[in-house]
């Protein structure tokens, strides 16, 4: 899920470098290092567990250790299990999963991990309850849209009784410097070299949508702005329907430094030596064109 995995790898590279101590406000000069198992777990009903990435933390003086940053049975005697199921680690993917647990909707998953770090074994646990049921999108081809219209793409889709949080990843099929819209609304005095800077930053963007309440399914729809699309381009649309786990890590990982000029932990559900993030969510696939 490339979604997933961007927006994902965003809060866990800030979490790299935290000691996971959960004072709400922190110097982070002030931190004495502590080694954390780095959980990066998402699960989705009807489908199998898969790209669960398990990893380490570091100090914060120093750089990170490519070679050593995931966390594999080989090196580091990794357990992984989620309601007691082992997971099988992939060396190609570099992640965990297992193709005899189907996720099923409303059920409690306990995901437990062991690890040896610098030499000393560490565990870490959290669990995710799946949201209660389905959703579905009134259409998941949303349209062609020239880019100087006014008209936008808009994602809609019956909301889930009991979940309150959605999240809209939109992503561009292949982002270039080519197809950048350089006569944006926005920034229209980007050059190559600028857009080539940002591109990740342009390439991955995310719509929140939260505290939606309602006792049986309504249809709700997500207005997509120029703004959230920055290339003539095919995107792909993904609309995650979160439990709690999924909605406080998505708000909150991205805030690592706030206004105030400290550093502030992101909201994160695993206890013992760990940090990082074990959520479940609902999702569904769409899909728009833009056009000069």
């Amino acid at each position: 899920m490339k979604m997933k995995l961007y927006i994902a790898a965003v809060m866990v590279v800030a979490l790299l470098f935290l000691n996971g101590c959960g004072d709400p406000s922190v110097d982070p000069l002030s931190f004495s290092y502590e080694p954390k198992i780095v959980v990066n777990a998402f699960i989705y009903p009807g489908e199998e567990i898969k790209d669960i990435v398990i990893s380490r933390n570091f100090p914060l003086s120093s750089k990170i250790d490519t070679n050593r940053f995931v966390l594999t049975p080989g090196e580091n005697k990794v357990v992984v299990t989620i309601n007691g199921t082992l997971l099988d680690y992939d060396p190609v993917r570099k992640s965990y999963g297992t193709n005899k647990v189907m996720v099923e909707y409303a059920t409690l998953y306990k995901l437990e991990v062991s690890a040896e770090i610098d030499g000393k074994m560490y565990s870490a646990s959290s669990e995710t309850k799946t949201p209660n049921g389905d959703f579905a999108l009134v259409n998941s081809n949303l349209g062609e849209f020239k880019y100087t219209s006014e008209v936008t793409p808009k994602v809609e889709f019956t909301t889930i009784p009991g979940v309150d949080f959605y999240l809209v990843s939109v992503l561009p099929h292949n982002p270039t410097t080519e197809n950048f819209i350089y006569d944006n609304a926005f920034m229209p005095n980007l050059d190559k070299k600028d857009v080539l800077k940002e591109l990740n930053n342009y390439s991955f963007q995310s719509i929140v949508a939260q505290n939606i309440i309602t006792s049986s399914p309504v249809n709700y729809g997500i207005g997509i702005r120029k703004f959230n699309y920055w290339f003539y381009d095919t995107y792909k649309v993904v609309v995650y329907a979160g439990d709690q786990n999924f909605r406080n890590f998505a708000i909150t990982a991205g805030n690592v430094k706030d206004m105030d000029g400290n550093f502030h932990e992101p909201l994160i559900n695993i206890k013992g030596d760990g940090i990082g993030v074990f959520a479940s969510a609902v999702k569904k696939v769409a899909s728009f064109t833009i056009t000069r």
